[in-house]
């Protein structure tokens, strides 16, 4: 079941890519429908986290990759918060102190006027390279994102290292799920540096899914253990 399970990643980007392409060649006027706050996209995202933290919390309770499990459980429940920003606009509450901080007056930590900086992306399409300026929120996950699921399997690859992150239980993303995931998100990076900007905003929704997504899928793969699934199937 895991093993076909593994076979959605292909599906997936083929999906993605689909939705993209239909966005960059829709009506600017529609496309922010994509993008819009507590929309289709965005609420996907946040289904994702949640299912992501279900997959944590089952693989504890299975004693599988404990130590992963709770470290991703952190992520995820942050990621959760912050993409609903803690679900302020649900339960209907408001915190003045942030609020009067926050870009878009809003209870959470990734729109906070500290964090607006450069964006990799600029307005006019060009991508832009300012290191005193680029650590904003969304480009301090990409590098949280490159490191842990392109630098650390890439040092799986050699001895020393998969020596060191076995000894530490890091479970090592398969082949398919990281060519699966890179290529969407390449994918809509490159349809966002020759789009304008009301669909680059979709396009960046979409990428932050895509992130959503592939966290759950690689969570799954490593937290839910085959004789769950066997008694559960």
């Amino acid at each position: 079941m895991k093993k076909n399970f593994a076979y959605l990643y292909i599906l997936v980007f083929l999906l993605n890519a689909a939705c993209i392409v239909f966005i960059c060649a829709g009506n600017p006027k529609n496309v922010l429908i994509f993008a819009e706050e507590d929309g289709l996209i965005e609420s996907l995202s946040a289904i994702f986290y949640f299912l992501g933290i279900v997959c944590c919390l089952i693989a504890i309770s299975q004693k599988e990759f404990v130590r992963f499990s709770y470290l991703w459980l952190f992520f995820c429940v942050i990621f959760l918060g912050e993409e609903t920003s803690w679900f302020q606009r649900i339960l209907n509450y408001s915190v003045p102190q942030i609020k009067s901080i926050n870009i878009q007056s809003e209870f959470n930590i990734h729109n906070l006027n500290i964090f607006q900086r450069s964006h990799l992306i600029n307005e006019q399409g060009h991508f832009q390279i300012d290191f005193r300026k680029m650590l904003n929120a969304q480009n301090l996950f990409g590098i949280g994102l490159f490191f842990y699921f392109l630098i650390l399997p890439l040092t799986f690859q050699i001895n020393k290292g998969k020596s060191l992150l076995i000894k530490i239980g890091y479970p090592n993303p398969s082949t398919l799920l990281l060519l699966s995931m890179w290529s969407a998100i390449i994918l809509s990076m490159v349809f966002a540096f020759f789009s304008n900007s009301p669909i680059r905003s979709a396009l960046a929704e979409i990428r932050e899914m895509l992130y959503a997504l592939f966290i759950f899928f690689y969570i799954f793969s490593f937290a839910i253990p085959s004789n769950f699934l066997k008694r559960n199937g």
